[in-house]
């Protein structure tokens, strides 16, 4: 058709979008840039395998407890007795029971100069569906820590706690990915929860602490590397305090468990 013969002769004599370039090294240019914006969408959409991601859940989602419950507890210098309800994920520590969380799950808070628990009907659930007293034994304002122990250990029977890998410790550092292992809510059974998300900022001093902006609100979650490391443990909004700055806190709770009825405060 006469349209059809001058259009294709206005497009064959249409002005190049590289003049200075031959067609050959125009059609290069062209791949060079497409490949590079290839790369970069992949780059920005890079995260961790899933099976990755499961088979660190297989192995941690037995460590990481829901505890739940009340507490009565008077602070400060005040003498009125408050009244709180406990529920979220508790990181377990050792093979005797001693659990770790933030204080916000306990719904204390830590910013008073003493905690008295003056009652406590709180519970962590097993892996196999049965629940076990527990009781506060420690909190640590500077890490908006509480430590937890089961209220008679000596009932406690063996491999009832699964505890995280201490010993295999991992320093992160920033888009490092990582994979947070948690509880939902009893409205979800306290099923295991597990994301994958990315360290978005590291601070040293006056201690390693990350921040996460995928934890909302750090409730006692732990926290893996890729290669299923330790890397620390939610311990408040979008925070996760290194695994390797717990050590302390973690020796005062065993002692404060074994040597005391009540609840000691971190010095």
């Amino acid at each position: 058709m006469p349209h059809d013969e001058a259009f294709s002769k206005v497009w064959k004599n249409r002005p190049s979008r590289f003049p200075s370039l031959g067609k050959g090294t125009r059609f290069m240019k062209i791949k060079m840039i497409l490949c590079g914006a290839l790369i970069a969408a992949g780059t920005a959409r890079a995260e961790l395998p899933p099976g990755t991601i499961r088979a660190i859940q297989a192995t941690n989602q037995n460590s990481v407890l829901m505890l739940s419950g009340a507490l009565k507890f008077m602070c400060g210098r005040c003498n009125q007795v408050h009244d709180t309800t406990v529920e979220g994920p508790v990181t377990v520590v050792d093979t005797n029971g001693l659990l770790l969380t933030s204080s916000s799950v306990v719904q204390i808070s830590l910013l008073t100069r003493k905690i008295e628990i003056r009652e406590s009907t709180l519970k962590v659930k097993l892996p196999n569906g049965t629940e076990l007293p527990v009781r506060v034994v420690l909190t640590d304002r500077d890490l908006d820590a509480v430590l937890l122990a089961p209220e008679k250990p000596s009932a406690v029977a063996a491999g009832t706690f699964k505890p995280v890998n201490w010993a295999a410790t991992a320093k992160a550092h920033v888009l490092d990915d990582i994979v947070i292992v948690g509880r939902m809510d009893k409205n979800h059974n306290a099923l295991v929860e597990t994301a994958p998300a990315k360290i978005n900022s590291v601070e040293t001093k006056p201690r390693t602490v990350y921040g996460c902006a995928h934890l909302v609100s750090g409730d006692g979650e732990a926290v893996f590397n890729a290669t299923g490391q330790l890397v620390g443990v939610g311990l408040g909004r979008q925070t996760i305090v290194a695994a390797d700055e717990l050590q302390d806190v973690i020796e005062q709770a065993r002692h404060a468990a074994a040597t005391a009825t009540t609840t000691k405060e971190a010095p």
